[in-house]
């Protein structure tokens, strides 16, 4: 019986072990890089997000917000955060210029206005005091939404592509 009991106890420490280092892979460190339409990140995308659509992109409400993992290095030197967007010209006709705000960690980054429809990158520096947390919220907002009309009642502010930190 005591044989018995010793292989059970080895079984038993061989399959934890095993059920640890499967839950050690799957657990995922948060991508400082969000490609809106990756499914595997799509846990980053916090709010004010719509879905895929033409399997590359998203529409955004007026405030959105997203989860980014800190880039390597970026705590010592700081970063950059990025935001790829696109904005038809029929919604700066409709809504006049509207202004890009961004806040990470509760620090406001310099806005933007956008006069103009097209391909947008949003580019601000991050300040160190922004990225001590492996894990960084990063808020958006447009100061006048997009309401489209013709059945389409959603408050949007752009269609997004992605969201990104790099370090310095």
């Amino acid at each position: 019986m005591r044989h018995f009991s010793t292989w059970i106890a080895v079984v038993v420490v061989l399959a934890s072990s095993v059920w640890q280092a499967a839950c050690t892979q799957h657990r995922k460190v948060a991508s400082s890089v969000v490609e809106v339409a990756d499914l595997s990140v799509a846990g980053q995308l916090a709010e004010g997000f719509y879905g895929i659509e033409d399997r590359r992109w998203r529409w955004t409400a007026d405030r959105f917000s997203v989860m980014l993992g800190t880039p390597p290095g970026a705590d010592d030197r700081g970063a950059y955060l990025q935001l790829k967007f696109f904005v038809p010209d029929e919604e700066i006709q409709k809504t006049g210029p509207m202004t890009l705000r961004s806040d990470v960690e509760e620090v406001a980054l310099p806005p933007e206005t956008i006069s103009k429809g097209g391909f947008q990158t949003y580019s601000r520096e991050v300040p160190l005091a922004a990225l001590q947390s492996n894990l960084i919220k990063v808020e958006f907002s447009f100061d006048q939404p997009y309401v489209p009309g013709n059945g389409d009642a959603r408050r949007l502010g752009a269609v997004v592509h992605k969201v990104w930190l790099t370090s310095k």
